[in-house]
């Protein structure tokens, strides 16, 4: 009988704090036997998702083609007339926060497991490596911001 992923993740995570709880186990060793988890578990989700794709409508097509600096100063109404233009940006954001979260998990998950497990931690590289790659094509688009604006532009 297969038993179901969440319930198997449910145990897991159980059976791990009881062990940390408990004192059986170091927070040492509770991190690296969670990264080892996540590892096993979900290592196919912690993976760059891409970017929703663009609205082909007029109004987002039109918003698109403004110079940055009339962006800033589009009507309240154009928004509320055209809710694809609100909606692409926030699904776009949220997906670049994920993948930035994503990354840093997989940087920190690396650092819990030990120097001698080199094929899981190639792994971890090999994977950093996607999204250090999705970061910088996003990063490109920051760079257009900065030259257009003649400004500083945080990740704050």
């Amino acid at each position: 009988m297969d038993i179901p992923k969440d319930i198997l993740a449910s145990s897991t995570s159980v059976i791990l704090l009881n062990s940390l709880q408990t004192k059986q186990i170091t927070l040492e060793e509770f991190s690296r036997d969670c990264a080892y988890w996540a590892l096993q578990e979900g290592f196919d989700d912690l993976r760059p998702r891409p970017l929703p794709s663009r609205p082909n409508t007029p109004a987002f097509n039109e918003y698109e083609m403004l110079p940055p600096l009339k962006k800033l100063k589009v009507d309240f109404q154009f928004f509320t007339r055209n809710t694809e233009i609100n909606e692409y940006y926030a699904q776009a954001n949220m997906i670049r926060a994920k993948n930035k979260a994503v990354y840093l998990w997989l940087k920190e998950i690396r650092g819990y497991l030990p120097q001698e497990d080199d094929p899981l931690r190639a792994k971890i590289d090999t994977r950093l490596q996607e999204f250090d790659n999705w970061l910088n094509a996003e990063n490109d688009l920051v760079d257009k911001a900065r030259e257009v604006f003649e400004g500083e532009l945080t990740n704050a």
